[in-house]
């Protein structure tokens, strides 16, 4: 998959989190580094700051016991609270707690929408959002079922998915509005 995500270009940067798969076969290093042969930066329980614009948030996969909650990753930072702040967690387990640690905007993957009819209805039960759209007080929370699928080559139920999130930042505090 290098090479065509090496065809990748954003003018801000690529970004992405890991997923509980990678921590399967102890591959991290390997894939760490394919990553920044592609120029995709993977971040892991870190807050960046793009330009003057907003946070960027990726968390460790829930697999790693060893990952800092939101509020660890809020607090260490110090951020400044007038500037958006989007996350990324593979696993759309703690929406609560990003929202009450003020995560703007979060996106995760990880449900694959169950995958197979009828997994969804176990998806449904183990998150309060296993696939679309969800506001949570400030949080904007998308999941998408991903392109993927895990185990068996096929789907049913569950469609493979892109998503395209518009977002625009209003007002003095830059906080979010999606389309």
């Amino acid at each position: 998959m290098g090479a065509i995500l090496k065809q990748l270009h954003a003018p801000l940067g690529i970004y992405g989190v890991l997923g509980n798969h990678e921590y399967y076969g102890r591959e991290i290093p390997a894939f760490l580094n394919e990553m920044k042969n592609v120029d995709i930066r993977i971040l892991m329980d870190e807050v960046i700051q793009i330009g003057e614009s907003f946070y960027l948030l990726g968390r460790k996969d829930k697999t790693d016991i060893r990952r800092k909650t939101f509020n660890q990753l809020v607090k260490d930072m110090k951020l400044d609270g007038s500037l958006p702040l989007i996350a990324m967690d593979h696993q759309p387990a703690e929406l609560k707690e990003a929202q009450e640690n003020g995560v703007d905007l979060i996106v995760s993957g990880h449900t694959h929408k169950g995958q197979m009819a009828p997994n969804h209805f176990i998806t449904r039960r183990l998150f309060e959002l296993d696939w679309g759209y969800l506001k949570k007080g400030q949080l904007h929370a998308f999941v998408s079922s991903g392109f993927g699928f895990w185990g068996p080559p096929l789907r049913i139920g569950s469609r493979s998915e892109v998503m395209e999130i518009l977002v625009k930042f209003e007002g003095k505090e830059g906080r979010l509005n999606h389309e």
